[in-house]
Formats: C-alpha cells, sequence, structure tokens
C-alpha cells in the first residue's frame, strides 16, 4: 500500500476493524495462509499451509520460484 490506513479503520478491540499488526517492508504471498513478511522490528514472519510444507519449509528463493512459475 502507498499510503496508510486512517485511523477509524483500524482497533485491536474493536469488533468489524482491521488490527494494525506489522509495518511491512517486503513481503512474498504464495497462496492463501503460504507468506513471508520482511516486518520492521520484527523477526521474519513465515506463515505456510501445513500441506504446503516440506520437510524443511520452503525458502525465500522456492518462494519466489514459485511466482515465477505462475
Amino acid at each position: 500500500m502507498g499510503n496508510p490506513l486512517p485511523e477509524e479503520l483500524i482497533s485491536k478491540d474493536e469488533l468489524g476493524k482491521l488490527k494494525f499488526e506489522y509495518k511491512v517492508r517486503e513481503g512474498i504471498f504464495n497462496a492463501p495462509k503460504s507468506y513471508w513478511l520482511d516486518a520492521e522490528g520484527e523477526k521474519d514472519v513465515l506463515v505456510q499451509l501445513r500441506a504446503m510444507l516440506a520437510k524443511n519449509g520452503l525458502s525465500n528463493n522456492m518462494r519466489i520460484n514459485l511466482l515465477q512459475k505462475w
């Protein structure tokens, strides 16, 4: 996104609003619930579907290769 979300759309407690979790510098989104984020002030955030996990998971290079094949 080019701009931050308006404050009236964000709340950690209010139902129906978005929760601010990370300020992301870069992200790779391969499929629903399968992504990697480079978030400011955090270690890398990695989320993978169990069905997509190999023995050692997917490396960032593997994720980029998957995107290029689509």
